[in-house]
This record gives structure tokens, C-alpha cells and sequence, in this order.
């Protein structure tokens, strides 16, 4: 059977490890704005924080630009985006921001997040993508490719099994360095 079999293995992100005093809470900097005040709810997840102005929506503009300012000039924070920016979802809310390697989000309170690894950032973009077996299209001898990422996956595995781009095409690039691309469908 190995000789026919082609075997992926991965990860959905790596982590990134933060020590106890790189840790960054938004919420009191949201907070001490009194235009924000109390209107800003913040999901966060390690290295990345959700934010979502939940006043009125005649207010979001400036609302937004003015998060934006204040969590931009936070220790620790690498960068600030729109959802549209990262091709997210609706249910990203207003803004996303970033840390920076080796540091948290921790909201609502410094303590909120005690986990020291995180992940959903810039640092913890590459994965382990690791492909063997013995099929013939499979390179066998030392190959190795640049940093992956889960958009990588599904164009990979749909070059070797021979399907064509979906509508649009994909996000990824196909890791053709693991496979004898001339044993690769056409």
C-alpha cells in the first residue's frame, strides 16, 4: 500500500510563546476614551484582538478611526486591520489588531488570559506541512519547501489529485516542490 499512498502531515497554526509581562489589555485604553467608553466589545484570542464598536451605527466612522488611533499606539500591538483587509467575515466585527511576537492579548483584564503560548497572528502564520509516502509523484529524497500555510493545503492536495482551480482560485500556492511534478494529473 505504500507504494500507491501519499501521506500529509500539518498543523491549523503554530504558537508563539509570550512571557507573563508582555501581555496587552485594550480594554482600559478603550475605556478611558469617553467617546469609546463602554461601547467597545473585544473578543480576544491570544494574538489577535476582535473589536467591535457597539454604539450607534450613525457613530461608527469616527468610532472605528478613533479605536484604530488608540490601539495602534498600545506597547506591544504590530498592527491594525479591517476585517476586509485580512478577507475576513462580518462576524470579525470593526477591527483586528495584532500583537507582536512573544506578546498576548489579554481583555478584558491583564489576567483574562493566563495561556503563555497564542496563536492567530502574523508569528504563528507557518505551519508544519510535511508530505511523504510512495507514490511516485511524491519527491522522496530531501525536499523541503519555503514556509507553509493552511491556505497551501487545498491547491496542494488538488494538484495531486488532478481538480481544476474552484471558481475564482485558490488563496494558496500548490507545494510543488514535494512532488515529481511530472508524475503530477493533468
Amino acid at each position: 500500500r505504500w507504494d500507491t499512498s501519499v501521506l500529509l502531515v500539518l498543523a491549523d497554526h503554530s504558537m508563539d510563546w509570550s512571557m507573563t509581562h508582555r501581555v496587552i489589555s485594550l480594554t482600559p485604553v478603550l475605556e478611558a476614551d469617553p467617546f469609546l467608553a463602554g461601547r467597545v466589545a473585544i473578543a480576544q484570542n491570544g494574538g489577535a484582538d476582535l473589536l467591535t464598536f457597539t454604539g450607534a451605527d450613525s457613530e461608527r466612522v469616527d468610532a472605528v478611526d478613533r479605536m484604530r488611533e488608540l490601539v495602534r499606539g498600545v506597547d506591544g500591538v504590530l498592527s491594525v486591520h479591517t476585517p476586509d483587509e485580512l478577507r475576513l467575515g462580518p462576524r470579525a466585527g470593526d477591527l483586528v489588531a495584532y500583537c507582536r511576537a512573544g506578546w498576548r492579548f489579554t481583555d478584558p483584564k491583564p489576567w483574562s488570559n493566563p495561556i503563555p503560548g497564542n496563536h492567530g497572528h502574523p508569528a504563528t502564520e507557518p505551519i508544519p506541512f510535511f508530505v511523504s509516502g510512495g507514490h511516485p509523484t511524491v519527491r522522496t529524497r530531501n525536499a523541503s519547501s519555503a514556509a507553509a500555510t493552511t491556505v497551501d493545503v487545498a491547491p496542494t492536495v488538488g494538484a495531486l489529485f488532478g481538480l481544476s482551480d474552484p471558481e475564482g482560485g485558490y488563496d494558496g500556492e500548490i507545494r510543488h516542490e514535494a512532488f515529481d511534478t511530472a508524475s503530477l494529473p493533468v
